[in-house]
This record gives C-alpha cells, sequence and structure tokens, in this order.
C-alpha cells in the first residue's frame, strides 16, 4: 500500500488536477475490478490521475438492513486484488489506501 504521504505528495503534483471516482461500496471483487478497468481507462485517454475509492462499511444506509458492505479486512483484500489486477492489465499508477493509515490510525 502507498503511504499517506506518497499519495499527499503525488495528488499535489497533479496537474490541473486529479479524479476521485469508484461506486459508493464494495459489492464483489468483480464488480470493483470492472469498475476501476473502466474508470482508469477513462482517466488515461484523458490524461488524468486518478484515485479509486469504494467503501467497504457504509454504515449511512438509508435502511439499517441494506447490504452495508464486506467490512475492512475483506474490503481491502478486495481493493489490493483489483488495484493489482489493473496494474497487470497495463495501468501501473493505482493507488490504495487503507483508511486507518490515511487518518493516522493503526490496527
Amino acid at each position: 500500500m502507498i503511504s499517506s504521504a506518497d499519495l499527499f505528495n503525488q495528488l499535489k503534483s497533479a496537474e490541473p488536477f486529479f479524479v476521485l471516482a469508484g461506486p459508493n461500496v464494495i459489492e464483489s471483487e468483480e464488480h470493483i475490478f470492472k469498475m476501476a478497468k473502466h474508470i482508469k481507462h477513462i482517466t488515461n485517454k484523458v490524461g488524468v490521475p486518478l484515485v479509486f475509492k469504494s467503501s467497504f462499511d457504509k454504515a449511512n444506509r438509508t435502511s439499517s438492513k441494506s447490504f452495508r458492505g464486506p467490512g475492512l479486512e475483506e474490503g481491502l483484500k478486495v481493493m489490493a486484488n483489483s488495484a493489482e489486477k489493473v496494474r497487470l492489465a497495463g495501468n501501473p499508477n493505482v493507488m490504495v489506501c487503507e483508511r486507518g493509515t490515511m487518518f493516522g490510525y493503526s490496527k
């Protein structure tokens, strides 16, 4: 995983801006990979850096019975696996950050 300082430095140097995009919540590894690959293809085409995001636990759902996501451990595994698949598909600049690291927490 990329450190929060490295991520900050890469995004700070993005000209003129970067795109933060992805589905609201992780539904499956297949869905995340498909979305990441498609969005990365578009941002590569227009020359804009991408930070791909998706939530592993969406607590603010309309109904308490709604799907919240796979949880932290499984969610990070899905995001890391998908990032690696996108890299192997020819898009080397893929960043995945652990939420806790980004906000200064450690497990």
